[in-house]
């Protein structure tokens, strides 16, 4: 079953903001002394509107009805938490050093707040956006918080692959490596507030003889290369949204300065129909499905990170499987000692093709951007080649779709599709929401030469009506695709 987490800021509010108007010193343009909420001015130097005071009863009180109501009404799983680092008392404004330093109080503030929910909520995620030093992230970790932990200086580096640059993402990743006794380091390497990995490997990349990262083909295996060395480290991850498919618009577009830093981004939905961003999304897919249906081997504190070369290593070492996972982030052929857990019958998994050691130190050649995924058990193919044959269609190459209609639409109950096709083949039929979540299949198999005829009912897999809203549906035939949109109401 999916979970909920809810982002929240309760380190600030805006003018607009009920409880900043009532108390507000119109001359200075800020909330006036006698406010129980707000600090007349910010208390840290990365404030944004008005700075919260949250050892104020009233504040305490406010969170608290945050907490419990989003909980117990809507039945989210968690929360996390904006900018946790900026809610407190300890008064650093101009002096980012210092804001990151252990604080007490603060620490004081956020135990306050979770033991508040977890006292007739327990087991509810508290994720948060600290950013402190290690101490005090460690302190909370082990409290039971969930930490963000970036990874993007130090992934981009290695994809990028200059060698003077420094690329040991082991900190950003695994929670042992901080000193900390759970797997509470959330790692990424893009978010909301960072570049997108694939812009700077198209604008900045390394390169040498034929093997250049500035070209898309290339930058694009490349990203699926730091995907195996992210999301199988042990401990929780999250993925920004397209990076399965390779998004590189910059944080940046369309202007290029700061002013664009939160504009509106291109919605790329059609990137699902180039082959080589489709077979980044099946990479993805396969890495996330060996880390899903395993999840017991991933997680196990059993593991290590080998990173402070272009060439990587990560062993994940458990008593129903071993996993090795070996990556060249050079520009350059490199021979590596892989260091398998034990000799016998290994199987690269992507490939799905067994692998025997003889000798757990011989070198294996790694060509620029190769990456291996050794396990230790057979495991079903998950058929990348397939796969990046846009959801495994074989048609004829000469197949045509020549017309789509859809009626009525919008629609209450079902709509009609109308689809003319050249050639007998098989097409691919599917609905996706708004996320890109796939809601139902359609149709996969044969369809005549000519016209036919496809009628959704407006229910997903499980057979329930969906949320009124728009969603597309997806034709797709000799890897070429066709987007129609439609509105339930």
């Amino acid at each position: 079953m999916a979970e909920g987490i809810l982002d929240i800021a309760i380190n600030h509010a805006f003018g607009q903001f009920p409880y900043v108007k009532l108390y507000w010193n119109d001359e200075a343009k800020k909330p006036s002394s006698n406010s129980p909420w707000f600090n007349v001015d910010p208390k840290h130097p990365f404030s944004v509107g008005y700075d919260f005071n949250h050892e104020s009863g009233y504040t305490q009180a406010y969170v608290d009805s945050i907490l419990k109501y989003w909980v117990n009404t809507y039945k989210v799983d968690g929360y996390r938490i904006d900018l946790s680092k900026g809610i407190t008392q300890n008064n650093t404004f101009g002096d980012v050093g210092a804001w990151g330093q252990y604080d007490a109080g603060r620490i004081n503030l956020l135990k306050r707040y979770a033991n508040y929910l977890w006292g007739t909520n327990p087991g509810k995620y508290f994720i948060l956006e600290h950013f402190a030093n290690n101490d005090e992230e460690t302190e909370l970790a082990n409290f039971g918080f969930l930490l963000w932990a970036i990874g993007h200086d130090t992934y981009k580096e290695a994809l990028l692959a200059w060698p003077s640059a420094y690329s040991d993402f082991e900190w950003n990743v695994s929670y042992q490596e901080k000193g900390w006794n759970n797997p509470h380091a959330v790692g990424f390497f893009e978010s909301h507030d960072e570049e997108r990995l694939m812009y700077e490997m198209l604008n900045y990349g390394n390169y040498a003889g034929t093997y250049n990262i500035r070209q898309l083909k290339t930058a694009l295996k490349r990203k699926a290369l730091a995907a195996a060395f992210l999301y199988l480290v042990p401990g929780p991850k999250m993925m920004w949204q397209f990076g399965e498919l390779g998004y590189d618009y910059s944080i940046l577009w369309p202007s290029n300065t700061e002013v664009s830093r939160t504009a509106k981004k291109p919605v790329r939905w059609d990137y699902y129909d180039d082959p080589d961003r489709r077979c980044l999304f099946c990479r993805y897919s396969a890495i996330l499905k060996l880390r899903t249906e395993h999840p017991d081997v991933f997680m196990t504190p059993n593991f290590n990170i080998d990173a402070s070369s272009l060439g990587k290593r990560l062993w994940v070492s458990h008593s129903n499987m071993n996993v090795l996972v070996l990556g060249n982030f050079s520009v350059n052929t490199i021979s590596m000692v892989p260091d398998f857990q034990h000799t016998g019958t290994w199987y690269k998994y992507l490939e799905g093709i067994p692998f025997v050691v003889n000798n757990t130190q011989e070198p294996i050649t790694l060509g620029p951007g190769e990456y291996y995924i050794f396990t230790d058990i057979q495991l079903s193919d998950p058929d990348i080649e397939n796969c990046c044959n846009i959801g495994g269609i074989k048609a004829n190459a000469d197949s045509k779709l020549l017309r789509v209609q859809t009626y009525p639409n919008p629609f209450f109950t079902e709509t009609t599709f109308d689809i003319e096709i050249s050639n007998r083949t098989e097409v691919l039929a599917e609905v996706y929401d708004i996320y890109g979540r796939k809601v139902r299949v359609l149709h996969k198999g044969v369809l005549p030469q000519g016209l036919n005829e496809l009628v959704w009912d407006g229910r997903d897999e499980g057979g329930q009506r969906v949320a009124r809203g728009t969603y597309q549906c997806v034709f797709t035939i000799a890897e070429k695709c066709v987007n129609v949109k439609v509105v339930r109401l």
